[in-house]
């Protein structure tokens, strides 16, 4: 920048943008005539001819020297190989400098723009992704949809969902294995998926339904985010045993199989927030995806429970779920409050960085000496056996 006149700096300002493509995108297209040149700063792209031939240019190649398809109209359809970083002149722009300037210094300053920019650009593709439906969310299988549609029905009874389980093996199977869990205090041997829903209560099958079909979401083809969905599926699991555990404990007023569920959709928004921050991943830094997921996860979260009609009091919960301080409208304990209290239990002994257990309104709802910080370790011990229970259902 420092060889540029006062006018060429704010020629350059005024004539280019830094702009980030996903995987597959679309960057220009033949016949295009558009007044632009387009520099590889990061990543892989690959030019289609009229004939269909292709060729790859990544960003350190001798190719990337020069602008990408730069004759006009277009002779080449580009599309992005990987999350691309591109430095987009104005022609007339690059014209002007040209001769003073070389390419190479246009890409050293792309890359040192700082990453907030960066960080930026992708919260901004994010938004308009959402908001213009270009990003699918995901669903729920079949099962748990007709399930859940079945039980809305004031004609439906335990025959006509044992019916419909049993057209999903998979699910029917794990219904059965769920009713033979000690969770569950079966009194008597379950061979049949009509005695398993009888022995549950249809509630309780729903539940469990949408459970087993969430398990399916933490599932992925992407060999970089298997650990990152294992870590996370691990830490659900976790999280909502001892919310079980807890909310026969200390909330006593609350349902312990809804208090399961709230365990598993309090991070459920982490799973697309990774799947979409993934495509920009080899372009910014750890911090910032962390950053990033954090402040992603809860609308997403929001906006797929709505997709698949769950009520408000699931929908409270992925609102708060960070919100250590949150403040409810009754002083009884709610399913925020239990997820806050699990999700200090399941950090005892772990490098995280949650407050100490009385900091948190939902330590003020239980009753003095149900639960001190020595307590909660004790109550870990006695209670292992439970966990260890819920967590074996939770992996069926």
């Amino acid at each position: 920048m420092e060889n540029l006149s006062d006018k060429q700096l704010i020629l350059l300002a005024a004539g280019h943008e830094l702009r980030i493509y996903k995987k597959k995108e679309i960057i220009t297209e033949i016949g295009n005539t558009d007044n632009l040149d387009y520099f590889l700063v990061d990543g892989s792209v690959e030019l289609i001819a009229k004939d269909g031939r292709k060729q790859t240019i990544a960003h350190d190649s001798p190719a990337a020297k020069n602008p990408i398809a730069h004759l006009r109209p277009r002779h080449y359809t580009v599309r992005a190989v990987s999350a691309v970083k591109m430095l987009v002149i104005e022609w007339d722009t690059l014209q002007s400098l040209s001769g003073e300037r070389s390419r190479s210094n246009f890409v050293e300053d792309a890359d040192s723009l700082n990453s907030t920019t960066v960080v930026d650009l992708i919260r901004e593709n994010f938004s308009r992704d959402l908001e213009s439906n270009e990003f699918d969310l995901p669903s729920l299988p079949d099962i748990a949809l007709k399930v859940r549609d079945a039980l809305e029905s004031p004609s439906c009874d335990a025959t006509y969902i044992a019916k419909i389980l049993n057209t999903d093996p998979s699910m029917a199977v794990k219904i059965i294995s769920a009713a033979k869990s000690p969770i569950f205090h079966a009194a008597s041997e379950i061979k049949s998926c009509d005695q398993a829903v009888v022995r549950l209560g249809t509630d309780t099958v729903k539940q469990l339904v949408q459970i087993y079909a969430m398990k399916e979401l933490f599932n992925t083809k992407r060999e970089k985010l298997k650990k990152e969905f294992q870590i996370l599926w691990n830490r659900t699991t976790q999280v909502s045993s001892i919310a079980f555990v807890l909310a026969k404990l200390v909330a006593k007023d609350l349902d312990p199989q809804k208090a399961i569920l709230a365990g598993f959709v309090h991070d459920i928004g982490v799973l697309p927030a990774l799947t979409y921050i993934d495509q920009n991943a080899d372009i910014i830094d750890a911090q910032d995806i962390s950053n990033l997921i954090k402040e992603l996860k809860t609308e997403l979260a929001e906006k797929m429970l709505l997709k698949w009609g769950w009520t408000d009091e699931f929908l409270n919960v992925v609102k708060h779920a960070d919100e250590w301080l949150y403040q409810s409208k009754t002083e009884k304990m709610d399913y925020i409050d239990v997820i806050h209290l699990a999700k200090i239990h399941w950090g005892i002994g772990k490098k995280v960085d949650y407050p100490p257990i009385y900091e948190l309104t939902a330590y003020a709802k239980i009753d003095e000496g149900e639960l001190t910080p020595e307590k909660s370790l004790q109550i870990l011990s006695e209670a292992q056996k439970e966990i260890s229970a819920a967590h074996k259902l939770f992996s069926i």
